[in-house]
């Protein structure tokens, strides 16, 4: 079960636009539920980031009184999800951006590893020799300390992996490298010091892809550390909050912030990058180059929700769904 709507761009034969975009409030279904029902139905309305819901909830509801068993799953599985969401992005459409297939025995791999299981806790080892292999060409926690634009543009130019080319590809596009606003509780907001994130400029599709590149080098290590989450906790898109009210075992009131929404509200982030990539001064007179560009900033901004581009300049319209939406059938 997923409430998950799809977002619409819409070329108009000049530029690439964004159609306004509301999900429904999820939290609504939340509202008359005991804790431990809210819990198991959490899970079920996302079809993405299930482990993120259900830890966020799980910590609104003891800040809120809530008298919980044990979790079923330790927290590291959190960032196995990260991991999860990060990776496959990368190997599968980031792959198909590039115009190569997708990377399936790599996906297959990952899922395995990243799937859940109560009886133990995740492989950060196993999780960190994946990445080394498929991402990085070298252990996570070396590529992490990379710390200026040179040193970033070397590892892409060497292209050992197909994150390194489509860095690569994405630094030769000035308009990918465009400033745009850093929206609060995003996965570019939580590596905002990180010394490459401060070297590239602020805001921009690079620094969003390389962000997401920080984030899965940082996973085993994170891991290893994992204990005690709050309602505030990390996910594959930055921050997800849960906020409530329990009034005599039920819940009355629930709220859910997350980065996706954030980014795709009017006036958010996702619409400003597209303004800087996609105007008319940006010099992206042809179809290929103006939607080559605006997948790029999609995989930067990465939603958790299928995606497409309607192309309203032929008749009848086409619709051209992008395969960043069907990454977890995998």
């Amino acid at each position: 079960m997923s409430l998950n709507p799809t977002i619409t761009l819409i070329d108009d034969g000049a530029r690439i636009t964004l159609a306004p975009f509301g999900r429904q409030d999820v939290a609504r279904a939340l509202v008359g539920l005991t804790p431990m029902a809210a819990l198991a139905l959490v899970g079920r309305l996302y079809a993405l980031c299930p482990m993120a819901q259900g830890w966020a909830l799980r910590g609104a509801l003891q800040a809120g009184g809530a008298d919980l068993p044990p979790a079923p799953y330790q927290a590291g599985w959190l960032w196995a999800e990260i991991a999860r969401e990060l990776g496959l992005r990368i190997v599968m459409d980031w792959a198909v951006a590039l115009g190569r297939a997708a990377q399936g025995d790599a996906a297959r791999a990952l899922l395995a590893l990243t799937t859940p299981d109560a009886g133990r806790g995740p492989d950060a080892a196993g999780l960190g020799d994946w990445s080394a292999r498929h991402v990085f060409a070298m252990r996570p926690r070396d590529w992490a300390r990379t710390a200026c634009a040179g040193q970033l543009a070397d590892w892409a130019g060497g292209g050992a992996t197909l994150a390194a080319r489509a860095i690569a590809h994405v630094m030769a596009r000035p308009t990918l490298c465009q400033p745009a606003p850093v929206e609060p509780g995003s996965l570019l907001h939580r590596h905002a010091t990180h010394p490459l994130i401060a070297a590239l400029p602020p805001g921009s599709v690079l620094a969003r892809l390389v962000a997401q590149l920080l984030d899965l080098a940082t996973v085993p290590d994170q891991m290893a550390v994992a204990g005690r989450l709050g309602a505030s906790v990390p996910c594959s898109r930055g921050t997800l909050t849960h906020a409530l009210r329990l009034q005599s075992g039920l819940i009355v009131e629930a709220r859910i912030d997350a980065p996706t929404d954030r980014a795709y509200a009017t006036g958010g982030a996702a619409q400003a990058v597209l303004a800087t990539i996609c105007a008319p001064d940006a010099g992206i007179s042809d179809p290929v180059g103006r939607r080559d560009l605006a997948t790029w900033a999609m995989l930067g901004l990465n939603p958790c929700v299928g995606w497409s581009i309607l192309t309203r300049a032929i008749a009848p319209a086409v619709a051209t769904r992008h395969p960043a939406a069907t990454t977890e059938a995998v």
